[in-house]
């Protein structure tokens, strides 16, 4: 093991993690002087935006980071485990487990390195590291899981559960203020008590943040009103104030010889206004068939929903996800997606929902789906040809710009063996358009995005996140272009000194460095993390309530 001087406390790099930041937000800020600390760290270091995956979605971004690879190799593309076998298009929810290959603390901690992952997301349950893990977001608390060694969950507490629904702009922010003390409060301590060769933590609280506040500082947004920005406007931005100032706290707990990253999985806009009907759109090119021309009884009753108080609704959703066995569970969700409606023997394509702006389409294959009628190959490949044309040709309504603004087939997106779970193709939709589960096949390719969806989230994801770094090594007031989410853990490694294995897809940012020096390369990382045991059935639904609260399930 190479010689180093090791301080009594402290670390030798420290990665800030701030969930869904975005400039659109912080530049503002910036401007008018109230983020210092952010400020101080990118004139005296490099700094720009950070381009995150697709999709640009906490559950896999993350692993995306800490793995150095994308989710065709990490094996994450959702919250929930991608199945397109399935006419329902998901399955159970994903955990640590799922990650297929090492990740950057398994990496240094095979390297006799010390490390602090803290409240990092999808790191639950916590696995054996050479350091401490206390899990990030959608971690349940239930039992010690969240965090190894088992002992420490007597100075870490558990994430407390976020509560949209039912709660006040007053309340959700005391709830973000809470957590941001907690993760400042546990990092100060743990900085304080021993050295680290990399200490990381994520505050996750700006990307909640957006989701709840959004409405009150944009005028685009339908649900703004001048009387609510009035009384309210001043909350997305006091959040990342309270970062700021913790944030500055930490810093006081390591010294100037400390490299710092401050990096986030994703950026934020606004909900868009509309939806586009994937599948109505598929119909009208005759590749998607429905059985009925009108809607069942059952599912008339199912779009009246609304007409039942939110409290009561809510209540009915929570047991139908947490009470009734996962084979119905999965059927309801299928209900829910309006599987029901479509004849399989005469589909060949179909909406597979990826994430808000970006959608799949999903080809019924032969072999593949349960009723696929596509034969793979030649046929296979004119069809998915036929429909990327077509959207391309897809215009806004009333003028001649593009509706989709990006389309791709899976591998030009992913690489890795889990690529093939993945939709076939992949798009992203204009700006103020998102796509949707549709309520019949007959109507429009086009509607309004409900209020209730909006209340419920009045900002989601895009892919511009941010990036600045500061310290000995990194160069000084200057912007970098071109950055990815994939290079973070390339970087890290190479500026601790060790390898980096050969299957990561990121690169290591050597123009934010003052001197690149030899980059080493090490061996694949293709071994899963290494934890025993499955999550309890109430782990699982504490996990489950902990999604739908930010309406990822």
């Amino acid at each position: 093991m190479e010689q180093q001087t090791r301080r009594h406390s402290g670390a030798r790099m420290l990665v800030i993690g701030l969930d869904g930041a975005t400039f659109r937000v912080m530049q503002p800020l910036l401007d008018a002087g109230k983020l210092p600390t952010l400020a101080r760290l990118i004139a005296r270091g490099t700094s720009g935006v950070l381009t995150s995956i697709i999709p640009p979605q906490t559950g896999p971004a993350w692993p995306s980071m800490f793995t150095g690879k994308n989710p065709g190799k990490h094996g994450i593309f959702h919250f929930e485990q991608y199945d397109i076998r399935s006419y329902a298009c998901y399955g159970g929810v994903v955990t640590s487990r799922a990650i297929a290959g090492q990740t950057l603390f398994d990496l240094l901690s095979n390297h006799g390195r010390r490390v602090a992952a803290i409240r990092v997301p999808m790191t639950y349950p916590a696995w054996k590291i050479n350091g401490i893990m206390a899990s990030g977001f959608p971690a349940s608390g239930l039992t010690s899981s969240y965090v190894y060694p088992p002992e420490l969950q007597e100075r870490i507490p558990p994430m407390r559960m976020i509560r949209f629904h039912g709660n006040t702009p007053e309340g959700m922010f005391q709830h973000l203020e809470h957590e941001i003390g907690v993760v400042t409060r546990v990092s100060c301590d743990l900085l304080d008590q021993e050295y680290w060769d990399l200490f990381m933590l994520v505050y996750q609280q700006p990307d909640h943040a957006h989701h709840y506040f959004w409405r009150y500082m944009d005028p685009e947004c339908s649900l703004y009103t001048p009387e609510d920005a009035a009384k309210y406007g001043h909350l997305m931005g006091a959040c990342y104030e309270r970062i700021d100032a913790g944030i500055a706290r930490i810093l006081e707990h390591v010294d100037e010889d400390t490299p710092i990253f401050i990096i986030s999985d994703h950026g934020a806009e606004r909900t868009p206004n509309t939806h586009f009907l994937t599948n109505r759109w598929l119909r009208s090119l005759g590749l998607l068939a429905g059985k009925r021309t009108e809607l069942s009884a059952t599912h008339r009753l199912y779009e009246r929903r609304h007409m039942i108080p939110k409290d009561l609704r809510i209540k009915l959703q929570r047991f139908t996800f947490m009470r009734l066995p996962a084979g119905i569970q999965k059927r309801v969700r299928s209900f829910m997606m309006n599987n029901d409606q479509y004849d399989w023997r005469r589909t060949q394509a179909y909406r597979f929902p990826v994430y808000e702006q970006m959608e799949g389409i999903a080809i019924n294959l032969k072999g593949r789906q349960p009723e696929g009628i596509v034969e793979p190959g030649a046929a296979y490949e004119r069809l998915r040809e036929a429909i990327i044309q077509e959207l391309r040709r897809l215009r806004i309504p009333g003028t001649e710009q593009p509706l989709v603004a990006e389309v791709y087939r899976r591998e030009e997106v992913y690489s890795g063996p889990y690529t093939e779970c993945a939709p076939d193709i992949i798009f992203r939709l204009a700006a103020d358009y998102e796509g949707a589960a549709e309520s019949g096949l007959e109507g429009d390719l086009f509607e309004p995005t409900p209020a209730i969806e909006l209340e419920r989230h009045n900002a989601w994801h895009d892919r511009e996140g941010i990036f600045i770094a500061a310290g000995p090594g990194v160069q000084e007031g200057q912007r970098v272009v071109g950055a990815r989410l994939l290079d973070v853990a390339p970087t890290v490694l190479h500026m601790l000194g060790l390898p980096v294995p050969r299957d990561m897809d990121g690169r290591v940012l050597t123009e934010v460095l003052t001197e690149v020096g030899e980059q080493r390369s090490g061996e694949a990382t293709g071994v899963g993390v290494a934890v025993s045991g499955g999550l309890s059935q109430a782990e699982e639904e504490d996990i489950k309530e902990r999604l739908r609260n930010l309406g990822y399930m």
